[in-house]
């Protein structure tokens, strides 16, 4: 079982936090700019971002499931009667693109963006996981039928809005979760970048940015350089970083690469979009820190399950659970300080052993 929670944890993340704005049924939305805003879930799965770009749309991020997504596109479209042109995958875990097919009725016309290697690894990977993780996200829904059934949440009475597109989520999402289709394939990105492409053609410059490999191989960040927005998807999550499928010597210097852009806001894959530097910064630090400490044991001889202990032992690793905010609103919650080193020595031991290193 602890494979599989490892494997979908990121589908679980903490409620988000509902201070500020109201929230909508489904999503927290937080406007960043003047047709700019993120739709944080409130019942797991990643963050979209949504940019207005003069007659089109981009999104960043297509939800965990098409019941999610269907809920955000009524949001776009009550606030703009653009089509969403570009949608792009920031990489292949299923609660970032499980919406893709949602999107594709909605917008025939929209074209799926997505790093290299994200098409197969949705293709091999995801796939293979959906049934597996059905009975986690089925358990997602649990907080959501609380509070269709009680008509509140965080103490406040939902509105008749909210209480009928909140029981279309539900519905529609646990229909889905019991009864995963026998033949049942997520919708795959259109086109896999390997440059970054900069859309100019609707008023606001917009970069679409593969980082190579980081988080997973098939990374891609996007940029708003005139707004000082970097949409990191899961480059960055709050209030930590998850390699378990990444690249945790790269990952390191992915972070520092996109500090050196100077956001003034960060919109991380999961939890609130803020000014995320210091974390970004810490993270890059705890990376390198793992980092340095696994090579040392690998050149000693060890292997990874031996380096995880030094690793556990080791006092300047040990300074970062401290700089950690574990409590953090909307952050994650599934992994322990030492889940957490144990996982990146791992990876970082899969990664020196690539042909490239």
């Amino acid at each position: 079982m602890r494979s599989v929670v490892s494997l979908f944890a990121l589908a679980t993340a903490a409620v988000a936090d509902l201070s500020g704005q109201a929230p909508g049924a489904v999503h927290h939305f937080h406007d960043l700019a003047d047709g700019v805003f993120v739709a944080e879930p409130l019942y797991g799965g990643g963050n979209s971002t949504v940019i207005v770009n003069g007659d089109y749309v981009v999104v960043v991020d297509a939800q965990g499931t098409e019941a999610a997504a269907r809920a955000l596109i009524s949001e776009i479209r009550r606030r703009t009667d653009a089509p969403v042109r570009y949608l792009v995958n920031t990489h292949w875990h299923g609660d970032h693109h499980g919406g893709n097919a949602a999107f594709k009725r909605a917008f025939p016309t929209v074209t799926i963006l997505a790093g290299s290697g994200a098409r197969e690894d949705i293709r091999i990977r995801s796939n293979a996981e959906i049934r597996e993780v059905a009975p986690f996200l089925r358990e997602l829904m649990r907080p959501a039928e609380n509070h269709l059934a009680e008509g509140i949440r965080d103490g406040r009475s939902l509105t008749n809005t909210q209480l009928q597109e909140l029981e279309t989520f539900v519905s529609e999402e646990v229909e889905f979760l019991n009864n995963v289709p026998p033949g049942f394939r997520y919708t795959e990105p259109d086109t896999e970048l390997d440059a970054a492409v900069e859309l100019t053609d609707g008023g606001r410059r917009v970069v679409i940015m593969p980082t190579g490999p980081a988080h997973t191989r098939g990374d891609v960040v996007v940029l708003l350089p005139d707004d000082g927005i970097l949409v990191a998807g899961d480059i960055l999550t709050v209030p930590y970083v998850v390699p378990r499928s990444g690249f945790p010597k790269r990952y390191s210097r992915v972070l520092d690469e996109l500090l050196a852009e100077a956001p003034s806001v960060i919109v991380p894959g999961h939890g609130p979009p803020a000014d995320h530097g210091e974390l970004a910064g810490t993270m890059a630090d705890f990376l390198t820190t793992v980092v340095e400490h696994s090579e040392r044991a690998r050149a000693q001889g060890h292997d990874a399950e031996a380096a995880v202990q030094s690793a556990l032992a080791d006092t300047r690793i040990a300074t970062f659970e401290e700089r950690i905010q574990w409590d953090a609103p909307g952050g994650l919650t599934f992994l322990s300080f030492a889940d957490l080193v144990a996982m990146t020595v791992r990876r970082a031991y899969a990664e020196a052993d690539l042909p490239t290193g």
